[in-house]
């Protein structure tokens, strides 16, 4: 018998068109997966209905409605609670508020755009829209200062912002492990357009809830935050709000601005266990502020006002009562 060469050519194409099939067949059933992910995450929306049952009140702003909680009397010092990025928005501090209230002050909290109740723009999350979003709610409330400033998280951001904008407006501020030194990077697949999107709903958005296990030391204090998370997630727009936090908020450094702060007006407490906020952060701090003051809180993480509002609270209204 005669053996049958095939050219090589001819090999090559036979290759190339498998080769062909099988990534029409990869790329189809990602887009199956995707679809059916997609379509089954943030599957509510923020309607009427939804905010009736939100405490507070809300006020319209340049890019929708916020939530906001406004309580005791207009004579009292006013004490201004910033949440972080959390989706959770101002609950972060419903632990910690009730003491402020009892001792004679006035508390206003407020859900940051994309978080908690407040509306959810399609827009960059950056410094810029934070800063806006502050000044338009104080002004609408006609809250003119000075006031108290307790934030976390990716709210000392805002805070910071805030009074280097206005210093007259602000008398102290504390920052409960804040995020103000730029180092949260990216994964640079996420700079992809379209895979970014594919990456965001397949795989970061069915893991966001568990990968926040590590921000807490109590299993307990964890599994009800949990479900508050689940339940805002499902709000339309949590994955661009969480997004473009990640590309034009977390990634700035505004250590340098704590020079421009009068001295003595800041306070630092943080979570022994917070997996962000290292002992090497202490001395960067007080190298751009030199009165810090800094405590740590004991058994704690990322959330310390959640998992031991005690000692947190202790360490505010202490420091509050200060020169």
């Amino acid at each position: 018998m005669t053996e049958v060469v095939l050219p090589l050519y001819t090999i090559q194409m036979k290759f190339a068109r498998i080769l062909s099939i099988l990534s029409g067949f990869v790329l189809l059933t990602a887009a199956l997966i995707y679809s059916f992910m997609y379509f089954n995450q943030e599957s509510s929306s923020l309607t009427r209905e939804v905010l009736s049952h939100a405490p507070g009140k809300f006020v319209s702003l340049r890019y929708g409605l916020v939530h906001y909680r406004l309580e005791g009397p207009d004579t009292a010092k006013l004490i201004l609670f910033i949440p972080g990025g959390g989706v959770s928005g101002c609950e972060v501090f419903e632990k910690i508020i009730p003491e402020f209230q009892q001792k004679g002050f006035r508390t206003l909290t407020y859900d940051l755009y994309g978080r908690g109740y407040s509306a959810r723009p399609s827009v960059a999350n950056s410094p810029e829209l934070f800063e806006e979003q502050l000044t338009q709610l104080l002004d609408t409330l006609q809250i003119s200062g000075p006031l108290h400033i307790v934030s976390t998280s990716m709210g000392a951001i805002v805070a910071t912002d805030f009074i280097v904008h206005r210093p007259e407006k602000v008398d102290k501020v504390v920052f409960i492990d804040p995020s103000l030194t730029g180092q949260f990077k990216t994964n640079a697949l996420l700079r992809i357009p379209v895979l970014s999107d594919f990456l965001m709903t397949v795989y970061w958005y069915p893991k966001a809830v568990e990968n926040q296990r590590k921000e807490f030391v109590s299993k307990e204090v964890f599994e009800v935050y949990k479900g508050r998370l689940i339940y805002f997630m499902d709000f339309k727009g949590y994955k661009h709000s969480n997004y473009s936090t990640w590309m034009h908020m977390l990634n700035q450094n505004k250590m340098p601005l704590l020079s421009k702060i009068e001295q003595n007006k800041i306070l630092l407490l943080y979570g022994d266990k917070d997996p962000y906020f290292g002992t090497p952060n202490k001395a960067v701090f007080k190298s751009h502020y030199p009165s810090l003051q800094i405590k740590e809180i004991l058994q704690a993480g990322h959330l310390p006002h959640l998992e031991k509002p005690a000692p947190v609270n202790q360490e505010i209204l202490t420091f509050l009562k200060q020169f």
